[in-house]
């Protein structure tokens, strides 16, 4: 059986990578918000959407015991080599991916990356996301954005002197602004969710080095 036969073309996977070990806030994934986990609030907001089967990735055995007992939850043990301060996000989804290819599991059409700390997204957005992405076939991936609060004709390079209007949009600068409100709103990307066609990691998916890096998402046609 070929990888493209084994992909399911209507699933979708919700994966959420936990790793353990965080350097600057200690447990981070299972610290808590009310009396509940960050990662059992992100595996709730997943369950609510009911966009797909909910995968939890982790070398923690306090995470993975955790999100065991949520009911519908798969647990996936990363290896350690994938789960460093340097490892890079898309090893650990080519990993689990591997997984599935040697067992002989179907493979889902898309995948979504829902990482635990972001914890108040909304599961209408997440299913808004993924209902954009099934009825658009020109779509390769959805992804969350908000407007941006600090405005980019604001930046300034710092050499010798202070270098201003660095970027321009449309052709301007913001010297041809007088006033903030007249400057064209801009976006940054936000890792609340992804989503992606799996065809996008399969092109990847022999890449073992666990800092091998590439975007988490499909950037063509999002």
């Amino acid at each position: 059986m070929t990888i493209k036969n084994q992909i399911n073309i209507n699933n979708n996977i919700i994966f959420i990578p936990a790793r353990g070990g965080s350097s600057r806030i200690k447990d981070k994934n299972l610290q808590k918000i009310e009396g509940t986990s960050l990662l059992k609030r992100k595996i709730l907001i997943c369950k609510k959407s009911a966009i797909g089967k909910i995968v939890v990735s982790s070398n923690c055995h306090k995470i993975l015991k955790e999100a065991s007992q949520i009911k519908g939850v798969e647990t996936f043990k990363r290896k350690k080599k994938y789960a460093t301060s340097q490892s890079s996000s898309i090893s650990s989804i080519l990993e689990y991916l591997r997984y599935k290819v040697k067992n002989g599991d179907l493979l889902p059409k898309f995948i979504t990356i829902a990482p635990v700390t972001n914890p108040f997204l909304s599961h209408n957005t997440l299913k808004l996301g993924f209902n954009k992405i099934i009825t658009n076939k020109n779509l390769n991936a959805v992804i969350s954005i908000t407007e941006n609060s600090e405005h980019p004709f604001l930046n300034v390079k710092v050499n010798k002197q202070l270098k201003f209007n660095i970027f321009k949009i449309n052709g301007k600068t913001g010297a041809n602004f007088e006033r903030s409100q007249d400057r064209p709103k801009t976006y940054i990307q936000t890792a609340s969710f992804r989503i992606s066609k799996v065809n996008y990691f399969l092109r990847y998916i022999n890449e073992k080095n666990p800092k091998f890096n590439k975007p988490t998402f499909n950037q063509k046609s999002c």
